[in-house]
This record gives structure tokens, sequence and C-alpha cells, in this order.
């Protein structure tokens, strides 16, 4: 049985995108290394905007950092950003 470890992303724009299509694309082979990458939750500045990939089932789509930050069920998190992340999430840097 694969351990699902559990993913929070900020950014999903072109890059944070792709990464979610190869996270979905690759899941076989991560099966056999005994892992299993699940998309909780992504942080974008507009939550409205029509995204150029598909949301992973049971994804939430979050626009306070703090919601990723402080989710102690999630054991990776990745960042995505053009902009420096301090605008995002002031006093946590």
């Amino acid at each position: 049985m694969a351990k699902e470890i559990n993913v929070g992303m900020f950014g999903a724009g072109t890059v944070g995108g792709g990464v979610v299509e190869i996270i979905r694309r690759k899941q076989d082979f991560y099966a056999k290394l005994g892992f299993k990458f699940v998309v909780k939750k992504i942080c974008v500045r507009d939550a409205s905007k029509k995204r150029d990939f598909e949301l992973p089932q049971g994804c939430a789509v979050v626009t306070d950092p703090k919601e990723i930050l402080d989710d102690d069920s999630l054991e990776v998190l990745t960042l995505f950003l053009i902009v420096p992340f301090f605008y995002f999430v002031p006093g946590h840097c």
C-alpha cells in the first residue's frame, strides 16, 4: 500500500499547473516507489481565475497563505511564484 503524501502548493500558473499534471501522470511510477502524492491545497491570488489545468479531485483552492502554512496535514509545500513570497505572507518572513 502506498504512503499518501499530502501536498500544498503556492501558485497555480504555468509551472504550478505543470507540477499538478506531472503528479497526476506519474502516479503509477510513484506507487511503485511506495508513494502517492495528493495535492490537497493550492494558494492563489485569484481563486475565481480559470486555470489551464484540471484541479485534482478534493483539492481546495485558497487565497490565504496561512491556510497552507498552518495546515499540519501537509507534508510537502511547493512555491511557484514570480513575485517575492513576502508580498503574500506579511509577518511570516
